[in-house]
């Protein structure tokens, strides 16, 4: 899997940072395997092999562990958002997407629903009353804090940025997904919500049949009908 050499390298030191993206695919198994197996494996004390291209042509490899890095970090920049829109191929055959493990098949044979409903914090926590910058969560259950709001968050459609400590996570709580366009990242996300309000404590009693979720057409997502 390519990574890609920033922010700060100093390769007179011997210094080299890089970035990892989730949603990178292996290239020899672009299918199977992706950035997010690659940290679960990282993560469970697997040794990796790093191969690095000097500017002079030079190829230099080593193997690492999660241990032997001085800095292993994960930064989410779209997390927790709340049910996403349900997807419907409203067209014969199947289309290859994101959002199925085997393709999506059609017309109107197959919905996919992503979302955890009434365990998503940020149904609990609406309006952001408790949960903002700075606030200390759990991130694959390493201590980990939020950075701030994530890419596209609306006050409709709320999401957070994240970052955590890949050397203290646990393997258990993340990992790799295989959809049927490319391989995902899988992320467990515990925030805490104290009950400071009336409202927040209506919200943290909410149940899945009082949230709405949107189905759409997975072509243009027009709208089709809704349900919970």
């Amino acid at each position: 899997m390519p990574a890609f050499p920033r922010p700060c390298p100093n390769e007179a030191l011997g210094i080299v940072e890089a970035v990892l993206c989730g949603t990178t695919s292996s290239k020899k198994d672009a299918r199977r395997y992706g950035g997010g197996h690659g940290f679960y494996d990282l993560v469970s004390g697997k040794s990796i092999k790093v191969k690095v291209k000097t500017s002079e042509g030079d190829v230099i490899e080593a193997a690492f562990s999660v241990k032997d890095f001085g800095f292993v970090r994960m930064f989410t920049t779209r997390t927790c958002f709340k049910n996403y829109l349900a997807m419907i191929n409203t067209k014969p055959g199947v289309i290859e997407t994101i959002f199925s493990v085997q393709g999506l098949k059609g017309p109107y044979r197959e919905v996919t629903v992503s979302g955890c409903g009434e365990l998503n914090p940020l149904e609990n926590d609406r309006y952001l009353k408790t949960i903002g910058i700075g606030t200390k969560i759990l991130l694959n259950g390493a201590i980990g804090y939020i950075m701030g709001k994530g890419t596209r968050s609306s006050s409709k459609k709320p999401n957070l940025t994240l970052s955590g400590d890949m050397q203290a996570m646990k393997p258990e709580f993340m990992g790799g997904v295989i959809t049927a366009h490319t391989p995902d990242c899988m992320t467990s996300v515990a925030i805490p919500i104290p009950v400071v309000d009336e409202e927040i404590f209506e919200n943290l009693k909410i149940q899945d049949e009082q949230i709405e979720l949107h189905v759409v057409d997975i072509h243009d997502r027009s709208p089709i009908a809704k349900a919970n």
